[in-house]
């Protein structure tokens, strides 16, 4: 093709001023008479001569240019009679703003005020059903918004308070109630968008209903909807200012984000975690995130590895750390794209499993169901690669970073069953690092040193720490033995005097705390009987009956051995939960300290008054609570049965700290 002569550049600059010159004269013209037919089609012959066009300041039709936007802005976008525009004036606008000088100018001449004002009336009164493709309105309407849409676009910062003033997202919330899917999910992209771009978007939008009309998308289980829904609501409570325009998080959201767990797509899957591990902000919400049964479905997702559905490999390349994910890509292997783009959307979702299983083990009773529910071998199984390819894949580390995160969140501070689970589990070297990485650290680049030490370790001595190790750790769902019709599932703690075991009666799934005591271990007293050189004993026989004491329930031998059965309490000591609050930098409410002090006044009243029973030993490692802040009182082995006749006792027995001035003194003490 011959290059273009100085005289072609002439002939078809000149037809383009006559085109640019003869639309806004005919508009003008146009306008008298009210001929919408004609206008489309002077405006289309426009679109169709500039639609390549990004450039018109500077040029000689700049002028015409001009004019052409005033009068869209004017005397369409802002006429009096507020009519619906036709769509190539959309189009036609999309244009022009391509310059951003002319965007600057349709900003000071209230454009977008016109674009609302044509939002509403195409939304509100046009068709108020979208979702009819058979309508030729709704088609006509559709593609109106979405002209609209693209629009709004992306403004930067020097637009962004006009686009506000405009009220405008009022107007983009509004459209969310259509059911025109292709639409729809473009109005929730630009939300996406608008949000990320900017903290004002954010705020502006959660002022409006769009938490409720977000939920309300979820019903239509289109997928697509379904996926970019879920990852708005995610966006919107990651936000720290959530609380401030809801205070706090319905049951019936959580709710709906744990039902979501069961969904078979991972990318809905991973925004409806993410969407619960932003609600565990406070103890409250982490213990109805637990009572919705979301942890052992999140449990049962790190578990799960072939039911899930993907989405279409993302645009976004592969995240190998090495030299061979440029060669993979220029081969355009497809079925390559494929495999890489599902691992990670696989290992992105288990990431935020993960993420919310350490946000819910900031509870103390959160943290002993995971646990109890075998999650400490679950999420270890995690850290160990396939193969050596895996441990180059980007997700896949990350992954990692979380497991070691998530089980240094849930590593008990005084719990030494529990401790000697990441003993065993953990080589000495990893296991430093485990510990130096401190109590509840969120960054994740808290974990690259134990991590990266973690992938150092040759394939084959990670498979034997695999089979050596880790498999200590899994707990057997047999009990390990019996103790009369007792089967003992795991030891819960142990002392001088004996352990406490975690059991249940045969063909029964009803856990209780099974105390034994080895009388070797007690000393001899040939004036007094068996009974009562065991203080526990007379507390058994004088049948305490109250809510906030420990239950107990049989006193049995056997083997020389005495076994008493007791309730098994669910939850952590006052010490531990103390220590939890401190290491969050989390406080106790006043209502919550009135109500443990209450229930253990009046748990303290019974026994004194009622069955003459004094503790001797209360202490924070004594009292038991469960999420609620139900007390329970235990441990009555210093306790004290009163004889009838003696009104004082002498004995100084206790722990110091805790210790009355009568006992510090030794003095003689009464209740």
């Amino acid at each position: 093709m011959s290059r273009m002569t100085s005289n072609d550049r002439i002939k078809r600059n000149a037809i383009e001023r006559h085109i640019a010159s003869k639309t806004y004269q005919e508009l003008e013209r146009i306008d008298k008479v009210n001929d919408q037919k004609l206008e489309e089609n002077i405006l289309k012959q426009f679109n169709s001569q500039y639609s390549n066009q990004t450039k018109f300041v500077g040029t000689s039709d700049q002028k015409y240019f001009l004019n052409i936007l005033h009068f869209l802005i004017k005397k369409r976008l802002l006429a009096p009679t507020k009519k619906a525009v036709i769509s190539s004036t959309f189009y036609a606008l999309r244009i022009l703003l391509r310059e951003y000088e002319f965007l600057l100018v349709f900003i000071e001449e209230n454009g977008l005020l016109g674009l609302k004002q044509q939002m509403d009336i195409y939304a509100h009164y046009l068709t108020p059903n979208l979702s009819d493709s058979n309508n030729e309105v709704s088609c006509v309407t559709s593609n109106a918004l979405g002209d609209i849409l693209i629009l709004i676009g992306s403004p930067d910062h020097a637009e962004q308070d006009s686009l506000i003033s405009s009220n405008i997202i009022a107007s983009i919330t509004y459209l969310l109630n259509h059911r025109h899917f292709p639409f729809l999910n473009e109005t929730l992209r630009l939300i996406l968008h608008m949000i990320d771009k900017s903290e004002l978007y954010m705020n502006e939008f959660l002022q409006s209903e769009i938490i409720e009309n977000l939920l309300h998308l979820l019903e239509y289980k289109d997928l697509e909807t379904t996926q970019l829904s879920f990852h708005l609501l995610a966006t919107f409570f990651s936000y720290p200012g959530i609380h401030q325009y809801i205070p706090r998080i319905p049951d019936d959201y959580l709710y709906t984000f744990t039902n979501y767990l069961n969904h078979s797509n991972v990318k809905v899957l991973e925004h409806a975690i993410w969407c619960l591990a932003h609600c565990a902000a406070n103890e409250d919400e982490r213990r109805r995130i637990r009572l919705t049964g979301a942890i052992p479905l999140l449990l049962s997702l790190l578990e799960s590895g072939e039911r899930f559905e993907y989405s279409s490999p993302s645009t976004k390349t592969n995240r190998i750390q090495s030299g061979s994910s440029t060669a993979r890509q220029t081969q355009g292997d497809l079925e390559e794209t494929k495999k890489y783009s599902e691992l990670d959307q696989f290992y992105d979702m288990q990431s935020s499993c993960c993420n919310c299983l350490a946000e819910l083990s900031c509870d103390n009773t959160n943290r002993q169901t995971i646990i109890e529910q075998n999650g400490i071998y679950i999420l270890a199984v995690l850290l160990f690669p396939k193969d050596k390819e895996l441990q180059r894949l980007e997700t896949f580390i990350h992954l990692q970073r979380t497991v070691f995160k998530t089980l240094r969140f849930l590593y008990p501070s005084n719990e030494n069953h529990h401790r000697q689970q990441y003993k065993r589990l953990f080589p000495p070297n990893i296991f430093e690092l485990f510990v130096g990485a401190g109590y509840f650290q969120r960054d994740p680049d808290a974990y690259r040193a134990i991590t990266h030490a973690w992938n150092a370790i040759p394939l084959d001595e990670l498979n034997q720490i695999k089979t050596e190790r880790l498999l200590a750790i899994n707990p057997k769902q047999e009990p390990t033995r019996y103790i009369r019709d007792y089967g003992v599932y795991e030891c819960l703690g142990s002392g001088a005097f004996g352990s406490v075991y975690r059991v249940a009666t045969r063909g029964s799934t009803t856990m209780y705390a099974l105390k034994e005591i080895n009388q070797r271990s007690l000393k001899a007293d040939t004036d007094r009987s068996l009974g009562d050189m065991i203080s526990e004993v007379s507390i058994i026989r004088a049948k305490p009956r109250h809510p906030n004491i420990v239950s107990y329930h049989q006193l049995f031998i056997e083997n020389d051995n005495i076994y008493v059965r007791m309730e098994l309490i669910v939850g952590s000591t006052l010490q531990e939960h103390l220590v939890l609050m401190k290491r969050t930098n989390q406080t106790i409410s006043k209502e919550n300290i009135w109500r443990v002090f209450i229930q253990l006044m009046l748990a303290l009243r019974y026994l004194h008054k009622e069955k003459g029973i004094v503790h001797r030993d209360l202490t924070a490692n004594n009292i038991m609570l469960d999420d609620e802040y139900r007390v329970k009182i235990t441990d009555f082995g210093l306790a004290k049965l009163r004889d009838d006749n003696s009104s004082k006792m002498t004995s100084a027995v206790g722990t110091l700290y805790y210790a009355c001035p009568e006992i510090i003194q030794h003095c003689n003490y009464n209740e």
